[in-house]
Protein backbone atom coordinates (compact mmCIF):
# COMPACT_ATOMS: atom_id res chain seq x y z
CA UNK A 1 0.00 0.00 0.00
CA UNK A 2 1.37 3.42 -0.89
CA UNK A 3 1.76 6.33 1.48
CA UNK A 4 -1.09 8.76 1.81
CA UNK A 5 -0.31 12.47 2.31
CA UNK A 6 -2.23 15.40 3.77
CA UNK A 7 -1.44 19.09 4.21
CA UNK A 8 0.20 19.84 7.55
CA UNK A 9 -2.52 22.36 8.41
CA UNK A 10 -1.38 22.79 12.01
CA UNK A 11 1.88 24.61 11.19
CA UNK A 12 1.14 26.37 7.91
CA UNK A 13 -1.12 28.88 6.22
CA UNK A 14 -1.79 28.71 2.49
CA UNK A 15 -3.70 30.51 -0.21
CA UNK A 16 -4.04 30.12 -3.96
CA UNK A 17 -3.94 33.42 -5.82
CA UNK A 18 -4.39 33.52 -9.60
CA UNK A 19 -3.16 29.94 -10.00
CA UNK A 20 -0.14 30.32 -7.69
CA UNK A 21 -0.04 28.60 -4.31
CA UNK A 22 1.61 30.60 -1.53
CA UNK A 23 2.40 28.86 1.76
CA UNK A 24 3.81 30.26 5.01
CA UNK A 25 5.45 27.88 7.48
CA UNK A 26 4.52 29.36 10.86
CA UNK A 27 7.27 27.42 12.64
CA UNK A 28 10.23 28.37 10.43
CA UNK A 29 9.11 31.70 8.96
CA UNK A 30 9.94 30.50 5.45
CA UNK A 31 7.41 30.92 2.69
CA UNK A 32 6.92 28.98 -0.51
CA UNK A 33 5.30 29.32 -3.91
CA UNK A 34 4.50 27.11 -6.89
CA UNK A 35 2.00 26.91 -9.71
CA UNK A 36 1.03 24.72 -12.66
CA UNK A 37 0.72 21.04 -11.87
CA UNK A 38 1.87 21.83 -8.31
CA UNK A 39 -1.35 23.78 -7.79
CA UNK A 40 -3.46 20.74 -8.70
CA UNK A 41 -1.41 18.50 -6.40
CA UNK A 42 -1.74 20.97 -3.51
CA UNK A 43 -5.49 21.36 -3.98
CA UNK A 44 -5.91 17.56 -3.87
CA UNK A 45 -3.75 17.29 -0.74
CA UNK A 46 -5.67 20.16 0.88
CA UNK A 47 -9.09 18.74 0.12
CA UNK A 48 -8.90 15.03 0.92
CA UNK A 49 -5.27 14.00 0.79
CA UNK A 50 -3.88 11.63 -1.80
CA UNK A 51 -1.13 9.18 -2.63
CA UNK A 52 1.58 9.78 -5.22
CA UNK A 53 0.01 7.06 -7.38
CA UNK A 54 -3.41 8.73 -7.32
CA UNK A 55 -1.95 12.10 -8.23
CA UNK A 56 0.10 10.71 -11.12
CA UNK A 57 -2.91 8.78 -12.39
CA UNK A 58 -5.05 11.91 -12.35
CA UNK A 59 -2.45 14.17 -13.99
CA UNK A 60 -1.23 11.82 -16.75
CA UNK A 61 -4.36 12.06 -18.95
CA UNK A 62 -4.45 15.84 -18.59
CA UNK A 63 -1.05 16.29 -20.19
CA UNK A 64 -0.97 13.19 -22.37
CA UNK A 65 2.27 12.14 -20.68
CA UNK A 66 2.98 8.69 -19.31
CA UNK A 67 1.89 8.03 -15.76
CA UNK A 68 5.39 6.81 -14.89
CA UNK A 69 7.00 10.05 -16.11
CA UNK A 70 4.57 12.16 -14.14
CA UNK A 71 4.91 9.79 -11.18
CA UNK A 72 8.62 10.58 -10.87
CA UNK A 73 7.90 14.33 -10.83
CA UNK A 74 5.06 13.93 -8.32
CA UNK A 75 7.17 11.82 -5.96
CA UNK A 76 10.02 14.35 -6.11
CA UNK A 77 7.61 17.21 -5.38
CA UNK A 78 5.98 15.34 -2.49
CA UNK A 79 9.44 14.65 -1.03
CA UNK A 80 10.22 18.39 -1.17
CA UNK A 81 6.92 19.24 0.54
CA UNK A 82 7.56 16.58 3.17
CA UNK A 83 11.15 17.78 3.80
CA UNK A 84 9.82 21.30 4.44
CA UNK A 85 7.07 19.94 6.78
CA UNK A 86 4.34 21.35 4.52
CA UNK A 87 2.67 17.94 4.24
CA UNK A 88 2.65 14.89 6.46
CA UNK A 89 2.15 11.18 5.97
CA UNK A 90 -1.30 10.25 7.24
CA UNK A 91 -0.74 6.99 9.14
CA UNK A 92 -3.43 4.40 8.65
CA UNK A 93 -5.56 6.73 6.56
CA UNK A 94 -7.79 5.27 3.92
CA UNK A 95 -7.09 7.06 0.68
CA UNK A 96 -10.23 8.56 -0.83
CA UNK A 97 -11.26 7.44 -4.26
CA UNK A 98 -9.61 9.17 -7.16
CA UNK A 99 -11.47 12.31 -8.21
CA UNK A 100 -10.63 11.81 -11.85
CA UNK A 101 -8.33 13.75 -14.09
CA UNK A 102 -8.59 17.49 -14.44
CA UNK A 103 -9.64 18.65 -17.93
CA UNK A 104 -7.21 17.87 -20.75
CA UNK A 105 -4.73 20.69 -21.18
CA UNK A 106 -2.99 21.90 -24.30
CA UNK A 107 -0.08 22.97 -22.11
CA UNK A 108 3.10 20.97 -21.91
CA UNK A 109 3.67 19.18 -18.62
CA UNK A 110 6.10 21.05 -16.41
CA UNK A 111 7.23 19.23 -13.30
CA UNK A 112 6.10 21.02 -10.14
CA UNK A 113 8.88 22.98 -8.46
CA UNK A 114 8.80 24.19 -4.86
CA UNK A 115 10.29 27.68 -4.53
CA UNK A 116 11.43 28.55 -1.00
CA UNK A 117 11.98 32.08 0.28
CA UNK A 118 13.60 33.00 3.58
CA UNK A 119 13.99 36.75 3.23
CA UNK A 120 11.09 37.56 5.58
CA UNK A 121 11.69 34.97 8.34
CA UNK A 122 12.18 37.52 11.13
CA UNK A 123 9.00 39.40 10.26
CA UNK A 124 6.93 36.25 9.82
CA UNK A 125 8.12 34.86 13.15
CA UNK A 126 7.30 38.06 15.07
CA UNK A 127 4.23 37.49 17.20
CA UNK A 128 1.86 40.45 16.67
CA UNK A 129 -0.59 39.31 19.35
CA UNK A 130 1.72 38.56 22.26
CA UNK A 131 4.61 40.91 21.59
CA UNK A 132 2.77 44.21 21.20
CA UNK A 133 3.78 46.91 23.66
CA UNK A 134 3.32 50.65 23.89
CA UNK A 135 5.82 51.11 21.04
CA UNK A 136 3.62 49.01 18.70
CA UNK A 137 4.24 46.04 16.53
CA UNK A 138 6.47 44.24 15.82
CA UNK A 139 8.34 44.01 19.03
CA UNK A 140 10.86 41.32 18.17
CA UNK A 141 12.84 39.86 21.05
CA UNK A 142 16.60 40.48 20.85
Amino acid sequence: MSQFYRVNSQDIMHETIDGEVVIVNLESGAYYAFDGSGEYIWERLSADGASAEQLAGELAPRFAVSESEIGVAVERFLAQLLDEALIAVAPGADAPASVGAPPVSQDEFVAPQLNKYTDMEALLLADPIHEVEVDGWPNVKP
